[in-house]
């Protein structure tokens, strides 16, 4: 937990800049200043920053991970006020879960995930990214996976941007599709499937 309020905090992208003390990170990153101290204090512990004599903190490679620019993207998946880290929260009902067959994401945060998602346009809009940014690794081995072409129309539920969609409408000129997502989502789908001049089969 303690990496994960390191990552919500972004701790990591302002020692990257500055060398800095619990105390004199306090204010930009709007914490009690003693609590973040023995925070960082732990994770100096634990490797993840460094501590000078001087009592200020640096980053270990381990910490690098935590910037935001990170190429492994840890930091948007730990944040516990991202859509990630609010569903990950959720897994501490996963017994409640098990027991009495209820989601627990509503147990934890009052109601469903999707529900939640479309209450914050910014969560919303980094899970729709996060999607999207799968579709391009696995979407030719699923057009290439299956005889596309033997079917009339297709329906993508959850098909998120349209990402998909455009490329098996692309690769099967006969054949026709629909998206099925959040309202919002939906509507980027259909914008992108229009730019992608596929709006009359789609």
């Amino acid at each position: 937990m303690a990496i994960r309020v390191a990552a919500t905090l972004r701790i990591a992208d302002r020692l990257a800049k500055t060398p800095s003390t619990g105390a004199e990170l306090a204010d930009a990153v709007a914490a009690d200043p003693g609590a973040l101290e023995r925070l960082m204090r732990y994770l100096a512990a634990r490797g993840v920053l460094g501590r000078g004599e001087d009592g200020r903190y640096t980053l270990t490679a381990l910490g690098e991970e935590l910037r935001d620019d990170h190429p492994a993207g840890m930091r948007a998946m730990l944040d516990i006020e991202s859509w990630e880290g609010r569903a990950e929260l959720s897994f501490a009902h996963l017994l409640h879960s098990v027991r009495t067959g209820e989601a627990a994401f509503p147990r934890q945060f009052g109601r469903s995930f999707w529900d939640d998602l479309a209450a914050d346009p910014a969560r919303a809009a980094a899970f729709d990214a996060r999607m999207a940014a799968e579709v391009p690794g696995r979407a030719p081995a699923i057009v290439a996976g299956y005889d596309w072409g033997s079917l009339r129309h297709l329906v993508d539920v959850g098909g998120g941007d349209g990402s998909l969609l455009i490329a098996l409408l692309t690769a099967y000129p006969a054949l026709r599709g629909t998206v099925v997502d959040q309202p919002d989502t939906a509507r980027t789908a259909a914008a992108a499937i229009a730019a992608a001049g596929l709006s009359g089969r789609a």
